[in-house]
């Protein structure tokens, strides 16, 4: 289910080549960072009610998908911000000014039009952005953290293309760490570099599922990358009440209770399914004759290895693996997402079944059954999705575009109240070539 699909979109009654489209469309739309208000070099200050909100949102709504900071690191510079470091330029003060930004961002609902509508945070932003140029030169963990904070924010505006282009930006720069061997001897800072590693590939998947756009070539490194370990990561919690005749709260007041164990095997459980997700693009065969062929036993393959998956997750992670109402969908933000992508999965396992069966007009026996796990399939995924556009801000293009591949189910119609909440700049009832 992938709009870069041309026999997709062909099935849908489209243009094969909407997904260039697509993306013509947002690079000549407004840039999301135009704004009529410019910058002030005056001494920047950081209210505190303001700071501890973005933060906590920040940590919620978006941290939990892409844990690349660490708890000491980034509490050492939150307790810097506040003690005047906001008004030193350089990558450090780059990365505080995107948390706050993207937290304040994320607080507003719906989400604004990119570009055209004065959004939560921009003061930050535009601080951000006055040290891009430093955060690039800087060759450091800070700098490759804030090229991934530069692609969510756009990620959190529903801006595909420019978050892919940071991304690209980011990749570069970890792959050239990754070669160069430089945190060799410095196990704190060759984790904070894995996870990086790691986020950019999730991101670069994401994006690269839905919308034919160039790839990094990171995956290259998958199989020796090791995997994130249980190092300390930064979460939010409740700051305590700050000192008698202070207005911002102590470093030790930001209270880090890091629930590294549930983000740890979230993240972990997303790798292993990019991982399927990339190897489960072939469940079709080729003919000698040119066409295309259903292969059942690749199919069957796949599901087994679908199930192995969810056999190892924690029992805080599992959910019904064929949701039919919102009820059998769970609380826990980050098992829905994983509900979600399992019920992709399987609709894309058995989608080439429905297509060879609609391409040749024949209603074969031995593929009736891949075809009704298709939309069985497809049924729990638009459930689940559903209730992910609230807990999953960054993914919220890609499940607004894995919506948009609506196939009619009589009686079973999710689209309408999904459409009601995509932002109006990237809404689209109707295409028009």
């Amino acid at each position: 289910m992938a709009i870069q699909s041309p026999s997709m979109m062909e099935f849908l009654g489209l243009r094969h080549d909407t997904n260039a489209w697509l993306v013509n469309m947002e690079r000549h739309s407004p840039a999301a960072d135009s704004t009529t208000a410019g910058w002030s070099p005056e001494l920047f200050m950081l209210p505190s009610e303001q700071v501890t909100s973005a933060l906590a949102a920040f940590s919620d709504k978006v941290h939990r998908w892409y844990p690349i900071l660490s708890d000491a690191d980034f509490n050492e510079l939150l307790y810097k911000s506040s003690n005047g470091f906001a008004n030193q330029p350089g990558s450090h003060t780059c990365l505080t000014m995107l948390v706050l930004a993207i937290g304040s961002l994320v607080q507003q609902a719906p989400l604004p039009t990119a570009g055209l509508e004065i959004r939560a945070g921009m003061q930050y932003f535009e601080r951000a952005t006055s040290y891009f140029a430093e955060a690039m030169a800087d060759y450091s963990i800070i700098g490759l953290q804030c090229q991934i904070l530069f692609s969510l924010y756009y990620l959190c505006l529903v801006r595909p293309c420019q978050a892919h282009d940071y991304i690209m930006i980011a990749s570069v720069r970890a792959q050239n760490m990754l070669k160069s061997r430089l945190y060799e001897d410095d196990t704190h800072q060759l984790e904070a570099l894995r996870r990086a590693c790691w986020a950019v590939i999730l991101i670069e998947s994401e994006l690269g599922a839905q919308l034919d756009l160039a790839e990094s070539g990171i995956w290259k490194y998958d199989q020796h990358l090791q995997l994130p370990t249980a190092d300390e990561t930064w979460h939010f919690g409740r700051p305590a009440t700050a000192s008698p005749g202070t207005n911002t709260a102590s470093p030790q007041s930001y209270i880090t209770d890091s629930h590294s164990a549930e983000v740890l095997s979230y993240f972990m459980a997303e790798i292993a399914m990019q991982r399927m997700l990339r190897r489960c693009t072939k469940s079709m065969s080729n003919w000698t004759g040119g066409g295309l062929q259903y292969a059942p036993i690749i199919a069957n393959e796949l599901e087994l290895q679908l199930e192995q998956w969810y056999q190892y997750l924690p029992p805080s992670l599992c959910f019904n693996r064929h949701p039919f109402s919102a009820a059998d969908v769970p609380e826990l933000p980050s098992a829905q997402f994983l509900q979600m992508q399992y019920s992709a999965y399987r609709a894309s396992i058995y989608w080439p079944a429905v297509h060879q069966t609609v391409e040749s007009g024949r209603a074969d026996p031995s593929q009736l059954l891949f075809c009704s796990k298709f939309f069985d399939a497809y049924v729990s995924f638009s459930i689940s999705a559903e209730a992910c556009l609230d807990t999953c801000i960054p993914n919220a293009w890609t499940l607004y575009a894995r919506f948009v591949l609506e196939v009619p189910f009589p009686g079973f119609s999710p689209w309408p109240s999904v459409l009601s909440r995509f932002p109006a700049c990237c809404r689209c009832e109707r295409i028009d070539y």
